[in-house]
């Protein structure tokens, strides 16, 4: 995506949530919601991460961004009793202070009503790690989203304790045209059923791909074809 300069002052406080469902395929139900964030200017621009987060800059302020979006989304979330997952910056996963954070926000909420999704390129060498905040947030549903590769590295995070994974379109199309590895996505789908861990379909753009998810036995699923990202004002 071409990133778009941000010609108008902003502070934190224009980094809202927009809130994307994911859905069990089944039932046609809310499995969770994962919030996004948005930069929402005061004339109204809409940019998407990749358009201002680079502006953001260091730890300290990925970190008040992280407990925005979550303390934002909490109080959409909760009083609807929807299940909810924030977005966690790279910088995030060895913030010791923000892990205390959300340890101490969430020991008294229902086990995984709130939940954190980390990407597989910050973490898929990082096993032992993200071992170490499952064990830590036990009341955190941790999910490992944008995976795009089928190998011992994503057995290795699923090991660990996590409670999702989240497909990306490309390997799901891979996955499905090329019928020599077809074994390589049930194995994938039986080591996270041994585990507990949901498998999720990200990306699904069109009819074509959600009948393919469904093809490969996948059961939830999230993308512009289902519902796009709406925000708390919209609902």
């Amino acid at each position: 995506m071409q990133t778009r300069a941000v010609l108008e002052d902003f502070s934190i406080e224009h980094i809202v949530p927009y809130f994307q469902p994911i859905y069990e395929l089944e039932t046609n139900c809310v499995f969770r919601y994962e919030c996004l964030s948005r930069l929402v200017t005061a004339k109204d621009q809409m940019y998407l991460p990749s358009e201002f987060l680079y502006i953001v800059g260091p730890a300290q302020t990925n970190a008040r961004v992280t407990q925005r979006i979550f303390e934002l989304s909490s109080a959409f979330c909760l009083p609807k009793k929807m299940n909810w997952s924030i977005n966690l910056f790279q910088s995030d996963l060895e913030n010791t202070r923000l892990l205390s954070w959300l340890e101490k926000l969430t020991v008294h909420t229902n086990k995984h009503l709130a939940g954190i999704e980390v990407s597989y390129d910050n973490v898929k060498d990082q096993a032992e790690l993200l071992s170490k905040i499952v064990k830590r947030l036990p009341k955190l549903h941790i999910t490992v989203d944008n995976v795009y590769e089928c190998n011992e590295n994503i057995y290795a995070l699923i090991d660990a304790g996590i409670q999702a994974i989240k497909l990306r379109g490309e390997l799901l199309e891979e996955l499905n045209e090329i019928s020599d590895k077809t074994d390589t996505l049930k194995a994938l789908i039986s080591r996270c059923k041994k585990h507990t861990c949901t498998v999720i379909a990200e990306h699904i753009e069109d009819e074509g791909s959600l009948n393919a998810v469904k093809k490969a036995g996948i059961k939830y699923a999230q993308g512009f074809y289902l519902q796009p990202p709406f925000s708390s004002n919209a609902s």
